[in-house]
């Protein structure tokens, strides 16, 4: 799931997930929108944050016929 989508879904301000997790605001943006791609520290914050609903294929915005099956 994109980040974009999961704020909406959970109704929760790109502000806020920044507060939550310290992570700037204008840095989730750009993240959310394909702008800049996260660091290892960032990536893994987001996605605990998120409960895992975002992965890591998805903030770096991998097709979904190219991830990995196990």
């Amino acid at each position: 799931m994109k980040l974009s989508d999961w704020l909406d879904k959970q109704g929760i301000s790109i502000r806020d997930l920044g507060k939550q997790t310290k992570i700037s605001s204008s840095q989730i943006w750009r993240i959310a929108n394909f702008e800049s791609w996260p660091s290892r520290d960032v990536a893994v914050t987001l996605i605990e944050a998120t409960n895992a609903e975002v992965t890591a294929d998805d903030l770096f915005n991998i097709p979904k016929r190219m991830r990995k099956v196990a």
